[in-house]
């Protein structure tokens, strides 16, 4: 983020919070965490304070919010810095595989696994350094089960393996399930919950922070803009732009930002130049009325709308490729593939 980006006269803050701002990005490396909305630097701040020690920290919130940047900022701000930092996907590991993921597995350990050499976990990969467990919710009781052995033991054993490993690694987890109802429904171990929430980090919803639109807005054109020129942005793109309630948060900003300047060849954004559902409505609750839909059903609407450009955008920078996009996605192929065929999205329309 460059922090010099002019905010308009309705989005100002208080002096403490920009002087605030400014101490805590020329300290620390938080240039890519875009905001100065006081719960946001709240969070920087307990960042800052905890990034140096070994505790594991559990990062709460919606898709989209940037969970895995916060992950990154308590990584690159420790002493730990320049050892390795691994990102794990929960939700997009296949059952199966789980356990030989994160653990590794010798080689014959059981059908599919190598003939030859054992496979290292990424419990192994992150030795001394960090690994971000996301969607943490996603995982399997069993597995929640050795991944307590780990925080409790720093020992795990890989997959067909009778001799334990000795792990170093500091853990952090992120979610965005309801980890209260998990507790209450005995789908996520409780032991294990308070080993992860040691430090507890909220990310609010870009509704909830939305004197930072237009801040975000200017950091993405610069990201994906290459002319010298500014992009002008009409008074109707902003206006839909600042009331739309952003189901996907962040992440559904930044795509809605890309497109436009696609379609807009740089030199503009205006309304049409949004995805459709949001030039139509400018906000979430005005989502189909003559349908009479109910809040959630509106809501499901917007998030699958949402879903299906990720995906078009993702085929779009990947000329097509499936696998490829998987990838991108952080998901397994089959799961990516059927997530295209729900939305009726044919890859070869997007071959190059």
């Amino acid at each position: 983020m460059s922090i010099e980006t002019p905010l308009n006269k309705s989005n100002k803050v208080k002096p403490s919070n920009i002087q605030l701002e400014k101490d805590l990005r020329s300290k620390y490396r938080f240039d890519h965490i875009i905001g100065n909305d006081p719960a946001l630097l709240k969070i920087l701040e307990v960042v800052a304070h905890v990034a140096d020690t070994d505790a594991t920290v559990l990062i709460l919130g919606e898709h989209g919010t940037g969970k895995e940047l916060i992950a990154k900022a308590l990584h690159m701000n420790s002493s730990i810095q320049n050892e390795p930092f691994i990102t794990v996907n929960c939700a997009a590991l296949p059952a199966n595989l789980i356990e030989s993921e994160l653990f590794g597995h010798v080689r014959s350990a059981f059908t599919g696994a190598s003939m030859t050499k054992d496979k290292r976990g990424k419990f192994e990969l992150a030795n001394n350094g960090t690994i971000f467990l996301d969607e943490i919710g996603e995982l399997p009781l069993e597995i929640q089960v050795k991944l307590l052995r780990v925080l409790q033991n720093s020992t795990y054993s890989p997959v067909g393996s009778e001799h334990e490993k000795v792990c170093n690694v500091r853990v952090i987890a992120a979610t965005n399930r309801n980890m209260n109802q998990m507790l209450h429904d005995e789908t996520f171990r409780e032991d294990l919950y308070y080993r992860l929430n040691v430090i507890e980090i909220t990310l609010p919803a870009l509704r909830d922070r939305k004197g930072d639109i237009k801040l975000l807005i200017d950091h993405f054109i610069k990201k994906y803009y290459r002319g010298k020129k500014f992009p002008e942005i009409s008074k109707e793109a902003e206006r839909i732009l600042a009331n739309y309630e952003y189901p996907g948060n962040i992440r559904q900003l930044e795509n809605a930002i890309y497109r436009a300047l696609i379609l807009g060849n740089g030199f503009s954004i205006e309304a049409q130049h949004l995805p459709e559902l949001m030039s139509k409505t400018g906000t979430l609750s005005n989502v189909s009325h003559e349908h009479n839909l109910t809040f959630q059903e509106k809501k499901q609407y917007v998030v699958a709308e949402f879903e299906k450009n990720e995906l078009i955008s993702i085929l779009k920078a990947t000329g097509g490729r499936v696998r490829k996009g998987a990838e991108q996605a952080g998901m397994d192929i089959k799961n990516f593939s059927e997530k295209l065929k729900k939305y009726n999205i044919q890859a070869k329309d997007f071959v190059e």
